[in-house]
């Protein structure tokens, strides 16, 4: 029996809900996929652009039995399903495709369970983003293969130029150019997986970034700015936050989780919130990047948290609504506002300098088996 080169996947997780994502993916889907699609318009079968969705009905068998849906055609081999949620949908849409040849996947073969394709589909219903669920998207539709095809060839030219070198000894300056530029073009390829290696690792789990500083320099609020809600409670009081907090939050479209951290005393302090800088000290260590925080309106009497981490680090001047002198850095005001999207833009950057572009190739790691 010929074994099927179609598959329908389901993208979004198993159950009820609103909306479910599928996937016809192999040789040739578009055309299964048009065998059962009736368009509201006649656009879908002139242009079947990639960049638009098209609204229609999916015939589910041989009678009048229609799902409405919503179709993306990304080329010939791939297409996106977008139906109403729940098992019932998913199984009438699954037996139509069926009788088409077309095979449910919805496991993983073991063999291919560390392949990048395969993965990024199992990450897929994790995504918390849409620039997350972009990227896995990428690796789905092979961006790693064909950078890695490129990168054979341009490997096999330059070797090929080296050995050419080798035989004439009177190599002129052109070809050497040359030689350099295309070796420059490898290795800058490469250098560029291995950039990307970072994104990767926290597409599903998150960075990290913690908040330190002494008691009552506003770490509290200020963990509550970036988040854009009263996650810690505050107060005037020092001391008021005796252990780590922690919320997520999405910054340029990626998973951050933020710690806020219990403040550092130079005095005695009791069991509880020794406890507390125990545990504050220990994710100094752990953390992506670490966050000083400092009271303009008392910088003489701040303890510089994290001098010794080796982590990525900012210093941030908190209480910038004061009349105070501000200083040549970070300087915000949690509690108005005041600098808060620079902060963000800048925790941004320090954590990924240079984001992958849309289709690049990104390595990716499984979060649960690292």
């Amino acid at each position: 029996m010929k074994q099927s080169s179609v598959f329908l996947v389901r993208l979004t997780p198993a159950g009820r809900g609103g909306v479910a994502t599928l996937l016809l993916t192999g040789v040739n889907a578009k055309d299964i996929f048009l065998l059962r699609f009736i368009s509201a318009t006649d656009l879908c079968r002139l242009s079947c652009s990639p960049l638009r969705p098209y609204f229609g009905k999916l015939r589910l068998d041989e009678t009048d039995q229609f799902e409405e849906v919503v179709a993306r055609i990304i080329d010939s081999d791939n297409v996106e399903i977008h139906c109403h949620g729940g098992n019932m949908i998913f199984t009438a849409i699954e037996q139509s495709f069926a009788r088409d040849g077309v095979v449910t996947k919805n496991h993983i073969d073991p063999a291919d369970k560390n392949s990048q394709r395969e993965l990024a589909l199992r990450l897929l219903p994790l995504a918390a983003t849409e620039r997350v669920a972009q990227i896995l998207l990428d690796q789905y539709h092979g961006a790693m293969e064909r950078e890695l095809a490129e990168i054979g060839k341009l490997t096999a030219i330059v070797d090929q130029n080296i050995a050419n070198e080798t035989i004439e000894s009177n190599t002129d300056q052109k070809t050497q150019i040359e030689l350099e530029q295309l070796q420059f073009q490898l290795q800058r390829r490469l250098n560029r997986i291995e950039e990307n290696r970072w994104v990767g690792q926290h597409l599903i789990k998150p960075f990290r970034v913690i908040l330190t500083g002494k008691t009552n320099v506003g770490k509290s609020s200020l963990f509550n700015a970036i988040l854009g809600y009263n996650r810690a409670i505050t107060s005037p009081l020092s001391g008021t936050t005796r252990d780590v907090v922690v919320a997520q939050t999405a910054i340029d479209g990626f998973p951050v989780a933020i710690y806020d951290s219990a403040g550092i005393n130079n005095f005695d302090a009791n069991e509880i919130e020794e406890e507390g800088i125990k545990r504050s000290m220990e994710l100094l260590e752990e953390v992506d990047l670490v966050i000083r925080v400092i009271d303009l309106s008392a910088p003489d009497n701040n303890l510089y948290v994290g001098d010794n981490v080796t982590k990525n680090t900012l210093t941030c001047y908190n209480k910038a609504d004061l009349p105070v002198d501000l200083v040549d850095g970070i300087c915000v005001s949690a509690k108005t506002g005041e600098g808060i999207a620079d902060l963000i833009e800048k925790i941004a950057r320090t954590l990924i300098p240079n984001p992958p572009t849309q289709h690049e190739p990104v390595p990716l790691t499984n979060p649960y088996h690292p």
